[in-house]
């Protein structure tokens, strides 16, 4: 398969188009507003004046977030950040769009990334085989979509749930420290630090930061600590992070599987709770939208990205404490919720190997 430069394949257009900074974006125009962000448009305009008309569709790219964007429509482009590529007219601008995904670009952060592109080749066929392949790596795509569309649905009427419940309860709440008899975690241990135990493991705040309990967000327990028994993971526990970046500090899950030689870091807290009913219970109130904003801003840093939330501040928040009948009516309309999420995920993740193996075969001649 021949390979081509970046250069004889797309133009640098960037400048020819105005800037709009965010102080500028309105949520009402003709024309939509698209940066380096992860949202298709991040506002809306009518001043034509900014407008980027577009003849021939234009591939962005974000030079900090290294998300690429195609755009088939006159658009303004937003803040900083945001490379406007042209595709040259022999070749296809979704085949392109797909061949520059498929690149592995290094991770500098939020520095430049446009330099790494640019010295990028590209696969190159016919414009006939680069339809034909487009098209097919868009109809998988598209498949993905829609499954991860379904995962949104899914997770705004669990949260529709969670809401209506709270409404019915009214002004009855009670303090976490009346519901969680006791709080605990295990211990700071530094990675590399001494040889590794063959088979302990300690978790990583990242085990519970999607909401889904992850056990191979671990690492390595060092084989000269024994750690206690109580820093033992257990299958029913309910896991909160008590120190993240501000976003998911407070980010809660369940151990729903057996799992055997994992222990508690010093930032993950165990809350001990008589029944695992009701630990899906508190893990659904903890896991919604407002009450994750809540935990956020009462956690506390100074500089840097991590968060901290005493457990003084945790067990004084206020929620609703209903009977026994009614907590686990909403765990049992959860549960349901949460079984089709996991279906769609399994779903989504073959998908995405799926997807992956096309992308892989297309750009290396073997579609």
């Amino acid at each position: 398969m021949q390979m081509a430069p970046f250069d004889e394949v797309l133009v640098d257009v960037t400048s020819q188009s105005p800037k709009l900074s965010t102080a500028g974006y309105d949520v009402a125009g003709r024309f939509p507003i698209i940066d380096q962000g992860a949202s298709p448009a991040a506002g809306r305009i009518d001043d034509e004046s900014l407008v980027t008309r577009v003849e021939r569709p234009l591939i962005l790219f974000g030079d900090h977030t290294r998300r690429f964007k195609l755009v088939e429509e006159d658009f303004v482009v937003g803040a900083d950040g945001l490379k406007v590529l042209a595709v040259r007219p022999e070749h296809d601008a979704r085949y392109v769009l797909h061949a520059l995904r498929s690149i592995s670009l290094p991770d500098a952060g939020y520095s430049r990334h446009f330099k790494y592109l640019r010295r990028a080749y590209l696969p190159i066929v016919s414009l006939e085989e680069q339809r034909r392949i487009a098209a097919l790596l868009d109809q998988v795509d598209e498949l993905r979509a829609k499954r991860r569309h379904t995962l949104a649905l899914l997770e705004d009427l669990r949260e529709s749930e969670i809401h209506q419940f709270v409404l019915r309860q009214g002004d009855a709440a009670r303090p976490l420290a009346q519901v969680v008899p006791s709080i605990s975690s295990g211990k700071s241990l530094v990675a590399g630090a001494a040889k590794a135990h063959p088979t302990a493991r300690v978790l990583k705040i990242s085990a519970v930061t999607t909401g889904q309990f992850r056990a191979a967000e671990s690492k390595p327990l060092p084989e000269t600590y024994d750690p206690p028994h109580s820093h033992l993971v257990r299958s029913g526990d309910l896991l909160v992070s008590r120190a993240n970046t501000a976003d998911l500090v407070g980010a809660a899950a369940v151990v729903r599987d057996e799992v055997s030689a994992l222990y508690l870091p010093d930032k993950l807290w165990r809350l001990d709770l008589s029944s695992v009913s009701d630990k899906i219970f508190l893990w659904a109130l903890l896991s919604s939208r407002p009450m994750r904003r809540q935990l956020s801003a009462l956690a506390t840093g100074s500089g840097g990205s991590m968060k901290n939330l005493s457990q003084k501040i945790f067990l004084e928040q206020l929620l609703p404490w209903p009977s026994v009948e009614q907590r686990a009516a909403l765990v049992r309309i959860v549960e349901e919720i949460e079984a089709s999420k996991s279906s769609s995920q399994a779903h989504l993740a073959k998908l995405d190997e799926l997807f992956a193996s096309l992308q892989h075969r297309a750009f290396t001649g073997q579609v």
